[in-house]
């Protein structure tokens, strides 16, 4: 939906331009800029799609009262990399609330006719059943129990082997099994030779230190060509193209999630909420501030050694 195409300015309920952009225009503009598609934006931003449109197309009547409305733009703003403070201040220039709260603080009093025959014994009917039923469980309980015919014919021998029969056998005690494991010392620096004679490819090692031995554990093997990509609490968008012109992603990813690209370095990333974003190439943090612009996205060139050349 370009800027030319605002159907919702000719909507009832639309307010008259105002100076300086709407904020549908500044929503669609970003969005357009940043390559993302509409329906991809409204599933990240949780929104509708007509409630995206609605906001674009500057078409305030379909989005309910102005409080509903100032959520869905400071909402999908942060989705799309806007401003939202920018977003807002246009909507209030655009608009002067055109959906009023309804007044309720009136309402028709009706009389009240007093209960009805019926409504007078239900009460009583009720308090009858429940007497009743105590009364039933009481004698119930009073009344002499029948012996069953098999204890009348049983013998003091059949009773005793019964009442043996009853009583629960006991459990059997099991000895706790003998502790066999042994710690398994490893040589990191011995499988770094065996794999380096072997012609394997050369991989980074992401080493910790336990502080109760002093030694050096290894907690896996990172490819030095890898680029991790890890989201915060928030959507981001993402493209990542490397060398071989291969575009490893293209979408909008969810809050927590972790991408990981083995490509062909150098890559080439286009990212929106860049700010919130962290990125590890084989296995070392990598900063894009200095291509990361104003409305949070960042455009740089990641080479093969890691440096980050803004585009």
């Amino acid at each position: 939906m370009g800027a030319e195409h605002q159907p919702g300015r000719d909507a009832p309920g639309a307010a008259a331009p105002a100076s300086g952009p709407t904020p549908g225009q500044i929503l669609n503009a970003t969005r357009e800029q940043a390559g993302i598609d509409l329906n991809q934006a409204a599933r990240a931003a949780n929104l509708g799609v007509s409630v995206v449109t609605a906001m674009e197309s500057d078409d305030y009547s379909t989005l309910g009262l102005p409080v509903y409305a100032r959520g869905y733009y400071r909402r999908y703003a942060k989705v799309i990399g806007c401003d939202p403070e920018a977003v807002l201040a246009a909507y209030e220039r655009s608009t002067d609330n055109p959906s009023p709260v309804p007044n309720i603080s009136q309402r028709p009093s009706i009389p009240y006719a007093g209960r009805s025959g019926l409504q007078k014994a239900l009460p009583l009917a009720a308090l009858l059943g429940v007497a009743f039923v105590v009364a039933y469980l009481f004698l119930r309980a009073d009344a002499p129990s029948e012996p069953s015919r098999g204890s009348a014919d049983s013998s003091p021998d059949s009773a005793g082997a019964n009442e043996r029969h009853l009583q629960p056998s006991p459990k059997p005690t099991l000895a706790p099994l003998p502790d066999t494991r042994r710690p398994v010392e490893v040589d990191m620096q011995e499988a770094r030779d065996q794999q380096a004679s072997a012609g394997g490819t050369e991989r980074t090692l992401d080493r910790r230190t336990d502080s109760s031995s002093g030694l050096k554990l290894s907690t896996g093997l990172v490819p030095p060509n890898r680029l991790e990509i890890i989201t915060g609490p928030q959507a981001a968008w993402i493209e990542v193209v490397d060398a071989l012109g291969e575009r490893h992603v293209y979408r909008v990813v969810n809050p927590g999630e972790t991408v990981v690209i083995d490509g062909e370095p150098p890559y080439s990333v286009n990212l929106g909420m860049a700010h919130t974003l962290r990125i590890r190439y084989g296995g070392k943090d990598i900063d894009l501030q200095a291509a990361t612009d104003s409305a949070s996205r960042a455009r740089a060139t990641i080479a093969a050694n890691g440096e980050v050349v803004p585009r």
